[in-house]
């Protein structure tokens, strides 16, 4: 990916947080934030408290020309400062980083919004991110490593300083859209509704759109309708002699009609960069063990994933475990079923994940 990356736009934000470019004038609020010697504990330059050495800090933020100031959007008070740098248009990388906020914001929800700004709107520019936190700086190096960053170097950073730095490395997960397998009923357990709602949010949250079998219907509809309500996008692929029931979701951003269940399945596979199973019955789990029999065949390399709700999958995971024992499934295999019972944790997985090396058995054009 190369492109022109502008590294201070106007503005950043979300429901919480605003990031706008720092400026000369910003100083006074900002070491107002920076002079409590708490904030730099863990920090390898402990010091900077001190006015002349976040002098030092703040000018090179300036002339950087790719830091901002961190607001909290309600109040307008000042929390911090973070900045993009090194940015390598050749190989699609650029850095964050020089972060700091204020220890009242502390506590995951306001780290969290700034840094999910950055990074949304830098893979759209770059294919990875760089982190270069020091060795000592265990409360980072744990922020990033959520993130879904990997450890990839350690090196000197800045180089003139002589300074222990880990580096981590976060790339674009290219997963661009998800397709859900689930129940056309509700279940016994509110839980299995409140998660797919849930899981439909946090898909738009990640910019992630959603494709599933179209239906306003049971969870299948309870998905469609979480990731609407946070201004996703929702993809419906629903076979033409289901319309005729009228369980068509009316609220999609697109509906596909096919002629069979199985162009549907075919559909979905093409439409998509993932899968997740929530619960459901014969028909999830028959879409499930197709996705999972392509990528054993090599016709695929998409992450396909559980999200166990409340041990609903608990029987079924026990069951691959022994196939595995008994020698009919490859280990290899079983491994390409990533399970967790936590949205965020499942997602990390599928950005994580490596398929095996399997050579195709037969072509698309034979399945």
């Amino acid at each position: 990916m190369t492109t022109n990356f502008n590294l201070q736009p106007e503005v950043l934000e979300d429901e919480i947080t605003k990031l706008i470019p720092l400026q000369e004038n910003h100083f006074e609020e900002l070491y107002k934030v920076a002079s409590d010697p708490l904030i730099w504990e863990q920090h390898p330059i402990k010091d900077r408290y001190k006015i002349e050495v976040f002098k030092a800090f703040f000018d090179g933020a300036i002339n950087a020309k790719g830091a901002f100031l961190i607001l909290d959007k309600k109040t307008d008070e000042v929390m911090g400062t973070t900045r993009f740098y090194d940015y390598d248009n050749e190989k699609s990388k650029v850095a964050i980083g020089f972060t700091f906020i204020a220890r009242k914001y502390w506590g995951g929800t306001f780290n969290k919004s700034s840094k999910k700004l950055l990074i949304d709107y830098a893979f759209q520019n770059v294919d990875s991110i760089l982190f270069h936190i020091g060795a000592e700086n265990i409360r980072s190096q744990k922020a990033v490593l959520k993130l879904g960053a990997v450890k990839i170097n350690e090196m000197l950073f800045p180089p003139n300083d002589g300074i222990l730095h880990f580096e981590y490395e976060l790339k674009n997960n290219k997963m661009k859209r998800i397709t859900v397998f689930c129940g056309s009923s509700f279940g016994t357990e509110a839980i299995y509704q409140s998660q797919a709602i849930a899981l439909g949010k946090t898909l738009a949250q990640q910019n992630i759109e959603l494709v599933y079998g179209g239906a306003n219907v049971g969870l299948m509809g309870a998905v469609a309708d979480g990731i609407l309500s946070e201004g996703g996008k929702a993809i419906g692929v629903l076979p033409d002699f289901l319309r005729s029931k009228e369980i068509a979701h009316q609220g999609l951003t697109e509906l596909i009609l096919v002629e069979s269940m199985h162009e549907r399945k075919t559909k979905m596979n093409e439409l998509c960069d993932g899968v997740i199973a929530l619960p459901g019955g014969f028909g999830t789990f028959e879409e499930l063990f197709e996705m999972l029999t392509w990528a054993q065949l090599g016709l695929h390399k998409k992450p396909i994933a559980i999200l166990n709700i409340n041990g609903f999958y608990d029987p079924l995971i026990e069951m691959i475990q022994t196939m595995t024992d008994k020698g009919l499934l490859k280990e290899a295999n079983q491994k390409m079923l990533l399970v967790s019972d936590d949205i965020e944790d499942l997602l990390d997985k599928m950005k994580n994940y490596v398929p095996p090396s399997v050579g195709k058995w037969i072509d698309k054009d034979k399945v």
